[in-house]
């Protein structure tokens, strides 16, 4: 099976959206976790997934127009995520 990633799965494969989110776990980097997902359910990953991600997550954000508004722990968990696909990569 081949898909472009989206910000889930869910608009492809509904089955495989909720599938992954059983398995997401807090601590480990959602990049491996993507990965690992796919490969384990023979999704293909269309080079660039990650860029289209970011992108995916930014318009989401924009669109609440400051859903981080004075929300701190928020902010830290997003500054943990970014710091954890840096490393990642």
């Amino acid at each position: 099976m081949r898909i472009g990633f989206e910000l889930s799965f869910y608009r492809f494969c509904p089955f495989l959206f909720c599938r992954f989110d059983e398995f997401v776990e807090e601590n480990i980097p959602i990049v491996r976790q993507i990965q690992d997902f796919a490969a384990k359910n023979n999704v293909n990953l269309e080079q660039g997934w990650k860029v289209e991600l970011a992108k995916q997550a930014k318009t989401a954000l924009i669109k609440n127009k400051d859903p981080l508004n004075k929300n701190t722990d928020i902010l830290e968990i997003w500054e943990q995520l970014f710091l954890k696909i840096q490393i990642e990569d």
